[in-house]
């Protein structure tokens, strides 16, 4: 959510300075990077969300390479779920470079891609839960 924030914030400061285009760029891929790893922990067969419930987990890790859920509801579990941000490829237009690197890394990066962000007439959605709105339900496609 932090970072989703931080990218709006620097495309509104890059209609009167395109250097913040990079910063927003950097904030869109440092949310793909910490949603991706909230979604698959490394190669491990397991992530924070769990599909049953609905909802974020905590996990501990051992040092032995098991690791086990607390199914505990607190808000910890709830703040991902705020992590939802729309670009529509019309209020994209003033942003060439940012609109150029999103394109690279969402045909470069499927792999990290595929579980936070969605595509639908030329909207990205970017979410970690695992089922997008429905206006934003289709695998990216830019």
């Amino acid at each position: 959510m932090f970072c989703l924030n931080l990218m709006r914030i620097a495309l509104e400061l890059a209609q009167d300075n395109p250097a913040y285009e990079a910063l927003a760029t950097k904030f869109f891929q440092h949310y793909v990077y910490v949603a991706a790893a909230m979604k698959q922990m490394g190669n491990q067969n397991f992530d924070l969300w769990d599909e049953e419930d609905g909802f974020f987990y905590d996990v501990l890790r051992y040092p032995n390479g098991n690791w086990h859920t607390f199914p505990v509801r607190s808000l910890v579990g709830l703040i991902p779920l705020y992590a939802i941000e729309q670009l529509d490829e019309k209020k994209l237009e003033p942003y060439p470079e940012f609109s150029s690197e999103l394109e690279w890394f969402l045909k470069n990066r499927a792999d990290l891609v595929q579980n936070c962000v969605t595509s639908s007439n030329r909207r990205i959605c970017c979410h970690v839960e695992s089922q997008a709105h429905e206006s934003c339900a289709h695998p990216v496609r830019w």
